[in-house]
């Protein structure tokens, strides 16, 4: 993935190309494959060193619904997709662990 940051209505580069950075896409799990969360994957796997994406509102959805969106998810970005839930916990440990990893990589 790159790292130069991308450049700005100026034409001078957004972020200086040695800094490496990261970010994490949160997506609401509730509507996969919206065409501006896959546009923000895009841009961000041009932009940052490394990137994640996490499914919020887990908890909204019933057990099949749950499957058939991260499917969806994974499919339109194709990469891995985090489901959480803030309200009930579910994927809360998973998710410090990629900030972390995100935030210590080498």
């Amino acid at each position: 993935m790159g790292g130069t940051g991308g450049t700005g209505r100026t034409g001078k580069p957004l972020l200086p190309p040695a800094l490496a950075i990261a970010a994490l896409l949160l997506v609401d799990a509730r509507h996969p494959g919206l065409e501006s969360d896959v546009a923000a994957w895009q841009w961000l796997l041009g932009t940052v060193d490394e990137a994640a994406i996490a499914a919020t509102k887990i908890d909204k959805l019933a057990r099949g619904e749950r499957i058939r969106a991260l499917r969806a998810f994974e499919s339109a970005h194709e990469h891995p997709v985090l489901p959480v839930s803030a309200v009930t916990g579910e994927g809360l440990d998973e998710l410090w662990k990629v900030i972390n990893r995100l935030m210590t990589r080498e």
